[in-house]
């Protein structure tokens, strides 16, 4: 997931941030429920260890959004 973009580009700022992944073509990033059950679970590590509140975030086959502040 190397294409995640930052919608906002005043990422040093306090706020809400929406950032995705650009999607895939017909490439699937999470193919079976292990993958996105995976994909939760790094999602909270990284949630622990920066620091930064999630929000939201959406898992999709190719692609992903995150709402964070």
């Amino acid at each position: 997931m190397s294409n995640l973009r930052l919608k906002n580009m005043q990422a040093t700022m306090p706020g809400y941030y929406h950032i995705s992944s650009d999607g895939m073509s017909s490439s699937s990033i999470f193919r079976e429920v292990s993958d996105y059950v995976a994909g939760m679970n790094r999602i909270f590590f990284c949630r622990a260890v920066s620091g930064v509140a999630v929000i939201a975030f959406c898992l999709m086959s190719n692609h992903v959004h995150f709402v964070l502040y």
